[in-house]
């Protein structure tokens, strides 16, 4: 399962080259269970175009659109990077402070505000101003610190 969550596109396309695959096979035979094997495919491919548009992060209603689930780009990657960002700054933050600190500074300024400030921390790793200071000096964006 964890390789279909990493190639989303090739998952759709596994799906549609099936769904083809028996569409062409359903045109050229004549027997009637043909068309029913055909649809039960046809659910099949709208299931895996359905999950793959959700595992990116888009509304259902894309699957309206035959080739959307290819189209749109990767939602949840972003997020994903964004929290181990905010992860990665708060565990700085904690272990260069303490963790109520730290738990403060996220409840305070949010995911957004925590990257931001580890990213400006980043910047001055030799600093000689303590760090509880220095996060305060790039709150208050003083330019002196």
């Amino acid at each position: 399962m964890a390789w279909f969550n990493k190639h989303l596109n090739l998952t759709w396309l596994i799906a549609f080259a099936c769904l083809a695959g028996t569409g062409i096979w359903a045109i050229n035979s004549s027997l009637d269970s043909v068309s029913l094997f055909y649809a039960a495919m046809l659910l099949v491919y709208l299931f895996v175009s359905g999950w793959v548009i959700y595992k990116k992060g888009h509304n259902i209603f894309w699957i309206i659109i035959p080739i959307s689930a290819v189209l749109l780009n990767n939602r949840n990657a972003a997020i994903e990077a964004d929290f181990t960002r905010c992860e990665d700054g708060f565990n700085y933050i904690k272990n260069n402070t303490s963790p109520e600190y730290a738990g403060m500074l996220r409840n305070k300024i949010g995911v957004d505000g925590i990257i931001y400030l580890y990213e400006q921390l980043k910047q001055r790793p030799n600093s000689h101003i303590h760090i509880k200071d220095q996060i305060n000096c790039i709150l208050r964006k003083d330019i002196l610190c």
